[in-house]
């Protein structure tokens, strides 16, 4: 199966990358080698990313996705266009966007809270323009059983569908 290749984990204990991912998550609660949630956003016509009113509807979405995703009082962390407008983060277009959600951790994933993609989508699209598509993923719901496909053809399918779209 090709999600068993989709391997993320270079964890070897007492180097130098596994004290970096201890002191990132320690002072973040999130990060390290927990990789992101990645939200995609496509406005509707006549709507522009780099637009003031677009953006800080994106940050309100944001927002809310990072509080949707907390662990007690620990809200995630988010990087967008709204909190860091780079045209990298935008398509030639100008209307999609995507950002990262970092969702909290304590560095033991087993004992992570697990946030349904539903509930996070709806946080983002809630706060975003009537007609605004959101699709959430990543590499946790492209390989966990509940969150994305679960046979390699459909998972190859999703990459290539969803890297397509990132790039519209």
């Amino acid at each position: 199966q090709l999600n068993a290749r989709l391997n993320q984990s270079f964890d070897i204990p007492g180097t130098r990358s596994d004290a970096a991912d201890a002191a990132i998550i320690a002072r973040y609660q999130s990060g390290g080698s927990e990789t992101p949630l990645v939200a995609v956003i496509r406005f509707p016509a006549g709507r522009m990313v780099r637009q003031a009113a677009v953006r800080a509807d994106l940050r309100a979405g944001f927002a809310a996705a990072a509080r949707a995703v907390r662990r007690g009082p620990v809200p995630g962390r988010v990087v967008s266009y709204a909190t860091a407008p780079s045209a990298s983060l935008v398509s030639a277009d100008g209307r999609t966007t995507f950002g990262l959600i970092f969702t909290p951790t304590t560095g033991n994933p087993v004992q992570d809270r697990v946030v349904p993609l539903t509930v996070v989508q709806h946080a983002l699209a809630s706060r975003l323009p009537a007609g605004t598509a959101v699709r959430i993923t990543g590499i946790g719901p492209l390989t966990d059983s509940g969150g994305g496909s679960s046979t390699g053809s459909e998972l190859a399918s999703e990459i290539i569908i969803g890297s397509a779209g990132a790039l519209a």
